[in-house]
C-alpha cells in the first residue's frame, strides 16, 4: 500500500458529524423527508427535554456532592499555540451549508514511548447540517512547541477519497510510533437509508503522521447509520496483546421494523491492515458515545451513555473484554447521568469522557451533569477494582454554581495525576458567550482536585464558531482533546481569536497548549 504525503502548512478540522443519531422509532417520527437526508440528527435535541423532567426529581433524590478542598494551584500551561492553518479553500457555492474557515471538534494523543510525539486531529470546514468537507491532522515532535498540518487523505472529496463528508476524527498511537486515525465517512451517493451512506475507517501512519496510507474500511452501510466511534491501541509493555488495536461505534438501525442502537467493535492484530468481523457489545435502546481504553494488565474497556427503549433516563455502562478483544462480558450500569445541556449550544451533553491511570489501573469517568447546582458541571466517578464498584458523582470543576461546564473531558499522565477539562462561562459578564477553557488537576488519585487553571488567556465570543444543526447551535465539538505524558499534560481546544480572511468577525481556529 502506498504511502500517501501529507502536505505541511495544512489545516484541518476534526469532522464530529456529531450526527449522533439516536435512530428509534420515536426519533424518526419527528423528521420530515428533507431533514432525514441531512445526515444531522442531534441526540441532544432528543434527550435533554425529556431530561429536564427527570432532573428535577433526581435533584431531590440525590443531593450535590460537595466540592473536594483545594490546594492551591501549580499547574500552568503554556501560551496556546495555533496549530490549524486554513488547509482548504472558500467552499464552493455548490455547498451552501459548509462554513469557511472552521475548525472544530479537536482530539490529540500522545506517544507513550516519546511524549513530545504528539498528533491531533479536527474536522476542518464544519456544515451546518452535519460533518466536515474534511478531516485535519496535525504533528509535533517537540512537545506542542511547532506543529505541522495536513489532511487525511482519501476520506472525503476534499482530499482526494470518494466520500461527500467525514467527521469524528480520532487520532490514536501503537507500539514503535505507528499512528492511527479513525474517522466516521458520510454519502457516497449509493445510500438509501434515511441518512444515506455511512462507513467507519482506520488510516495508518508509520512514519509518526508525516505521511498516510489509503483509510482501511472497518464497515460501510447503505441503510443503517454508524456514528460516534472511538479508537484505542494496547501499548502496555508485557501485554500479551500489545500492538493490538481497537475501534468501537455506534450503529443506528434504521430498518423497517428495528430501531435504537447496536453498540460493536473491531480489533486489528496487524497494524491496521485488517479488521475484525464487527461484533456487537450491546443493543437495544440507546447506546451512544463509546470510549475505549486499555488497563495495564492488558484489560480492554468499554464505557457509554445509554438508555433502555423509550425510557428518558440516561445512564452510563461498561463492558469489558480480558482477552484481547475476542469478546466482551457482561453489560452493567455504573451511574446514573443528569445531563441537562445549555441553551444555544451543542456542546456533547450527552457523552461522557473516560480515561485509565497507567500505573495504578484506576478507572476515571466523567460526564457533564445537573444535579449539584441545576446546571451542567463536571461530574466525576472513579472506579479502584477494575471497574465491579464505583464512587457517588462528585463535582470537579470550581466557579459559580451558575455557570455550566461544557464539552468535560479526562487524562491522566504516568505521574499518576488526574486532569479534567472543559469549556465554562465562569468569565462571561452578560452575554452568555464569552468563554473559556480551563482544567482542575488531582494529584492524589481523583480524591480532591486543585483550582481550575485557566488555559486560554482571554474569553472568546463563541457565536464566531462553527454551527450545527437547525438551530445553529453554538459548536465546538462534541468531544475535546486532552492527553498525559510522563509528567506533562496536553490539551487542544477550539477558539475563534483570529481575524477572519473573508470578512468581519474571528474564524474559529485549533488551539494547542502544555503544561509540564
Amino acid at each position: 500500500m502506498r504511502a500517501r504525503p501529507v502536505r505541511p502548512a495544512v489545516a484541518f478540522a476534526l469532522v464530529v458529524l456529531s450526527s449522533v443519531s439516536l435512530a428509534q422509532r420515536s426519533v424518526r417520527r419527528a423528521w420530515g423527508p428533507h431533514d432525514a437526508a441531512r445526515a444531522d440528527f442531534d441526540a441532544e435535541e432528543f434527550w435533554l427535554p425529556r431530561h429536564h423532567i427527570v432532573l428535577e426529581r433526581s435533584r431531590l433524590q440525590y443531593p450535590a456532592v460537595a466540592l473536594p478542598p483545594h490546594r492551591a494551584a501549580k499547574l500552568k500551561f503554556k501560551q496556546p499555540k495555533r496549530i490549524s492553518t486554513d488547509v482548504l479553500d472558500a467552499p464552493p457555492a455548490s455547498l451552501p451549508t459548509a462554513q469557511a474557515e472552521t475548525q472544530t471538534e479537536p482530539y490529540v494523543a500522545v506517544n507513550p514511548e516519546n511524549d513530545k510525539h504528539l498528533v491531533a486531529g479536527w474536522q476542518e470546514t464544519r456544515f451546518t447540517d452535519g460533518g466536515a468537507r474534511s478531516l485535519g491532522v496535525a504533528v509535533s515532535r517537540n512537545g506542542g512547541r511547532r506543529w505541522t498540518d495536513a489532511l487525511i487523505p482519501g476520506l472525503a472529496v476534499a482530499d482526494g477519497g470518494e466520500w461527500n463528508r467525514a467527521s469524528d476524527p480520532w487520532p490514536a498511537f501503537g507500539p514503535d510510533g505507528v499512528v492511527y486515525f479513525n474517522s466516521l465517512l458520510v454519502g457516497d451517493g449509493q445510500g438509501n437509508g434515511p441518512l444515506g451512506s455511512s462507513a467507519i475507517a482506520v488510516s495508518v501512519s508509520r512514519d509518526g503522521g508525516s505521511t498516510w496510507g489509503e483509510p482501511v474500511l472497518l464497515a460501510r452501510d447503505k441503510f443503517d447509520f454508524h456514528d460516534k466511534n472511538s479508537m484505542v491501541v494496547d501499548t502496555v509493555a508485557g501485554s500479551r496483546h500489545r500492538g493490538n488495536a481497537y475501534v468501537a461505534w455506534d450503529i443506528n438501525l434504521l430498518r423497517p421494523g428495528t430501531g435504537g442502537q447496536r453498540m460493536v467493535w473491531s480489533r486489528s492484530t496487524d497494524e491496521g491492515l485488517t479488521w475484525s468481523k464487527p461484533k456487537r457489545i450491546a443493543e437495544g435502546g440507546t447506546n451512544i458515545g463509546v470510549i475505549l481504553r486499555v488497563g495495564p494488565d492488558g484489560t480492554l474497556y468499554a464505557i457509554w451513555a445509554g438508555a433502555s427503549a423509550g425510557d428518558a433516563n440516561l445512564s452510563l455502562r461498561l463492558a469489558k473484554s480480558t482477552n484481547g478483544g475476542r469478546s466482551f462480558g457482561k453489560v452493567t450500569t455504573i451511574s446514573d447521568f443528569l445531563a441537562a445541556g445549555v441553551a444555544g449550544y451543542r456542546a456533547g451533553a450527552i457523552l461522557p469522557s473516560f480515561d485509565i491511570d497507567p500505573t495504578t489501573g484506576d478507572l476515571f469517568v466523567v460526564f457533564p451533569d445537573a444535579r449539584f447546582t441545576g446546571v451542567d458541571q463536571a461530574a466525576l466517578i472513579v472506579s479502584r477494582d477494575g471497574g465491579d464498584t464505583w464512587s457517588a458523582p462528585a463535582r470537579v470543576n470550581d466557579g459559580p454554581a451558575s455557570s455550566p461546564a461544557m464539552t468535560v473531558g479526562v487524562t491522566t499522565n504516568q505521574a499518576g495525576h488526574v486532569l479534567v477539562g472543559y469549556y465554562t462561562l465562569r468569565n462571561d459578564k452578560g452575554p452568555g458567550t464569552m468563554l473559556d477553557y480551563y482544567v482542575n488537576r488531582s494529584t492524589d488519585g481523583g480524591a480532591t482536585f486543585e483550582k481550575g487553571v485557566r488555559v486560554t488567556r482571554k474569553s472568546f465570543d463563541a457565536t464566531e464558531a462553527a454551527k450545527a444543526g437547525g438551530a445553529l447551535s453554538i459548536f465546538l465539538g462534541d468531544y475535546v482533546g486532552l492527553a498525559g505524558g510522563t509528567k506533562s499534560f496536553f490539551a487542544v481546544f477550539t477558539a475563534p481569536l483570529k481575524a477572519s480572511k473573508l470578512g468581519p468577525g474571528r474564524q474559529p481556529d485549533i488551539f494547542g497548549a502544555v503544561a509540564r
